[in-house]
């Protein structure tokens, strides 16, 4: 599977911008938060979808764990799930 985010950044006079990292969980069959497995991937480049592929999963719902830059927020244009 792949999810991809497209990170939103508005410098330089926006207080947007890449994240340090970022880590992708899913909701499992006991209602618990699992960081999905073997993970490859994680970009933060500005101008693209940045995907990390990681084995497939059943899933109720996914999260993002994103580590914000320091003075900053960060944000997502978009993000799918492939």
């Amino acid at each position: 599977m792949y999810l991809s985010v497209y990170w939103f950044e508005d410098e330089p006079d926006g207080n947007c911008r890449m994240p340090k990292w970022w880590k992708l969980y899913y909701k499992n069959a006991s209602d618990g938060w699992t960081e999905v497995e073997n993970a490859v991937g994680y970009g933060v480049e500005k101008g693209k979808f940045n995907a990390v592929k990681f084995d497939t999963v059943t899933a109720k719902a996914f999260k993002l764990e994103v580590a914000l830059p320091d003075g900053y927020s960060t944000g997502i244009y978009e993000w799918k799930i492939e």
